[in-house]
């Protein structure tokens, strides 16, 4: 039981930092693409950050709801590709890949918790 909520707490804060990180990185990309051209533009850094970190939280909430931790992963790779297909143009880069990373954390929380007891028993001391 407590490694169920000790995964939970991972996924709140992995996703929740991941998920700002990789917005963050993406808004920044979008307001100062092409300001200055030659030089290095440091919101992909912050975008690219992102990236593991929200994959990290999205396994562990794969983890605290018993679910194999391969479906974080294989949403991240399809919701990326998905966007790239209907989404084109280098501004929308890092919002393909805050989608890509927000998919897994929605099919996730649709999907049952496995983990989850089913009855509550109470024991009595004698």
């Amino acid at each position: 039981m407590g490694s169920i909520k000790n995964e939970a707490r991972k996924a709140i804060v992995g996703t929740i930092l991941g998920e700002t990180l990789v917005l963050a990185g993406a808004l920044g990309t979008y307001f100062t693409f092409g300001r200055h051209p030659g030089k290095m533009n440091w919101w992909a850094v912050l975008t690219l950050a992102g990236i593991p970190v929200a994959l990290w939280g999205c396994s562990n909430l794969a983890r605290s709801r018993g679910q194999p931790t391969a479906i974080a992963y294989s949403l991240f790779v399809i919701g990326v590709f998905a966007m790239q297909i209907q989404v084109r143009g280098p501004l929308v880069v890092g919002f393909n890949l805050f989608v890509g990373v927000t998919l897994p954390v929605v099919v996730l929380l649709a999907l049952p918790n496995k983990g989850a007891r089913r009855g509550h028993r109470r024991y009595h001391h004698r």
